[in-house]
């Protein structure tokens, strides 16, 4: 082994390695928008019946995983496999250049760890992290042409709506469409309960609440609407990497180049026209999806990448390395929130049906996500505060529900599908309406698609390359 390949391997630990060592400890994923129990529930809303689908097939999949192995521990080890992809990525695209050392450390770096996947871990959006770290595969793996390892590659991307989006738009415009069949099934499972029950409408507030910080803060990959989790890097820093990674523009194919300008025109148009950008996401249907403007920014790994493989000379490479490792000076911080914790797993035995949780909100202290929602099939509240202000109202299923419990009426809840209220302090059963859940087993075809899709094409697709092998040899 050459002194060169053990020093990228060296490189390689030194990138993935703390975020393995921050997720080894014990308890569960819990903090801000991320709460993964060891055994979380096949509730409705992970199927994405009683509201907006913006866990699914996530939360669904993560309850078919939590009835065997705890799914914890099973989403940690996907996080690190995606951190490996996108190292194992960035060393192809390098090879495919012809990149020296120093090309290939910063694509390696700037693969891995940005400030935008910084601040997503940090806000607890681990599958788009995750989805993030796969694209430099997803496009590397189109424009090479092994289009059945891109679909299997894009199957864990698209556990999340936004991930889905991002992984099929990066798989069909790198293999010019053929994957977009595959994509398509791959997004049933969110997209058609959205296109059912699409949910209430972007609010003005909500746009304005969301919209990215600062409009030069994106070139460097940082200004999350979250102030909190920006670490301070100067701006400077960041413009001066995306000046440096520039340099290999020569290098950079259309898809990548394409998923460029969408990463970072997304955003800026958020910034520089506000009214435009407000008017774009409260008029068109499904629009909501863009809502927060700044996540579009992983989709412009791939081409940060390639455009670092194939810096020229190597000192440019070398001053890029020094800015990318410069632009991640929050990252212990931001990657301390990804530390497990113990929590209190509630659980209510009379619990039948669809549950009304009198009282319980969407997020509890910390803030987390009240785990409640994740271990009962209980109605979502849905409504949100940022900044003291109500950027998103309460889901008209949980007003109704709520409206009728005040009024102690259960025929009422009844007609509402609930089966029993629970008190979210205690456990303790309150009423029990005897309501009719919705039915399930449409949601559950559309996630067996999922799960099946890539085991079925890749067993069609090598049949169909032995029965072309042996008509060739004939």
């Amino acid at each position: 082994m050459s002194a060169r390949v053990i020093l990228l391997w060296a490189w390689a630990t030194i990138l993935v390695g703390p975020l393995a060592l921050v997720l080894a400890g014990p308890g569960v994923l819990a903090h801000r928008d991320m709460l993964v129990l060891d055994h979380p529930g096949l509730t409705g809303h992970a199927l994405g019946l009683h509201d907006a689908a913006r866990a699914t097939p996530q939360d669904a999949v993560l309850a078919v995983i939590g009835a065997v192995v705890p799914a914890s521990w099973v989403v940690r080890l996907l996080l690190v496999a995606g951190a490996c992809a996108a190292v194992g990525a960035a060393v192809a695209w390098a090879r495919r250049a012809a990149a020296g050392p120093w090309a290939t450390a910063l694509a390696m770096l700037v693969a891995c760890w940005s400030p935008a996947v910084l601040e997503r871990l940090a806000q607890g959006h681990w599958s788009l992290v995750l989805c993030g770290w796969l694209l430099p595969g997803i496009v590397y793996l189109g424009v090479t042409r092994r289009h059945l390892a891109q679909w299997a590659l894009m199957w864990p991307a698209t556990l999340s709506p936004t991930g889905a989006v991002f992984a099929v738009l990066a798989g069909v415009v790198s293999s010019r469409g053929r994957a977009l069949p595959v994509g398509v099934v791959l997004c049933l499972p969110w997209l058609v309960p959205s296109l059912v029950s699409p949910g209430a409408p972007v609010s003005a507030e909500s746009v304005r609440a969301f919209a990215p910080r600062d409009g030069w803060a994106l070139f460097g990959g940082s200004g999350i609407w979250n102030a909190d989790l920006i670490a301070g890097v100067p701006v400077w820093v960041g413009v001066a990497l995306a000046c440096v990674l520039l340099a290999g523009w020569r290098g950079l194919p259309a898809s990548a180049a394409f998923l460029g300008v969408v990463a970072i025109g997304v955003p800026l148009f958020a910034v520089l026209a506000p009214g435009a950008w407000e008017w774009v996401l409260t008029t068109i249907p499904g629009a909501g999806l863009a809502r927060d403007a700044h996540k579009f920014l992983l989709l412009g790994i791939p081409a940060a990448v390639i455009l670092a493989a194939h810096i020229r000379p190597a000192p440019v490479a070398a001053i890029g390395l020094v800015l990318a490792c410069a632009n991640l000076v929050g990252a212990p911080a931001q990657l301390a929130a990804l530390r497990p914790a113990a929590l209190d797993t509630p659980h209510s035995a009379c619990a039948e049906g669809t549950v009304f949780l009198p009282g319980a909100t969407t997020l509890i202290d910390g803030p987390l996500i009240n785990p409640w929602f994740k271990t009962t099939d209980a109605l979502y509240p849905g409504g949100l505060r940022v900044d003291g202000v109500v950027v998103d109202k309460p889901t008209p299923e949980w007003a109704d529900a709520d409206a009728a419990w005040e009024a102690r009426d259960l025929a009422r809840l009844h007609e509402l599908g609930v089966g029993t209220v629970v008190d979210p302090a205690t456990g303790e059963c309150l009423a029990k309406p005897g309501g009719k859940p919705p039915t399930r087993w449409p949601a559950l075809l559309l996630l067996a698609a999922w799960w099946l899709v890539i085991p079925l094409t890749a067993g069609y697709s090598r049949r169909a390359l032995t029965a072309t092998r042996g008509r060739t040899q004939r």
